[in-house]
C-alpha cells in the first residue's frame, strides 16, 4: 500500500502543470479514480490508502463503501470512475473535490 501512495505522489508531481480548478487547494492535483479507490469483489469501493474528505478520515482498504453509503456526504458510487482532485497531508491523501 505504501508503494501505491508513493506512486500517487509521483503522479501528482507529474500533473503539477495542470492548474487546480477554482475552490480547490493550490497544491491539489487531478488523479485517476482507479489510483485512489479500488472496486472489491462484492462491488463495494475501498480507498487504496489513508484518505480524508471534509474532515472525515478512513485508514484505507479496510473501509468499504456500498451503493448509497456516504463518505462525508458523497455517494462514491455516483462519482465512480471520475477524476479526483487531491493533495497529500503527510501520508494521507486529502480529497479536495470529486469530478
Amino acid at each position: 500500500m505504501k508503494l501505491e501512495f508513493e506512486a500517487l505522489a509521483q503522479l501528482s508531481t507529474k500533473n503539477a502543470a495542470v492548474p487546480a480548478p477554482p475552490g480547490v487547494s493550490s497544491d491539489a492535483h487531478e488523479l485517476p479514480w482507479a489510483m485512489v479507490f479500488t472496486t472489491n469483489a462484492d462491488g463495494s469501493l475501498s480507498p487504496r490508502g489513508p484518505i480524508r474528505y471534509n474532515g472525515v478520515s478512513y485508514s484505507g482498504p479496510t473501509a468499504k463503501f456500498t451503493h448509497q453509503a456516504l463518505f462525508a456526504g458523497v455517494d462514491l458510487t455516483s462519482v465512480q470512475g471520475h477524476g479526483v482532485w487531491a493533495h497529500f497531508d503527510g501520508h494521507t491523501l486529502v480529497v479536495d473535490k470529486f469530478q
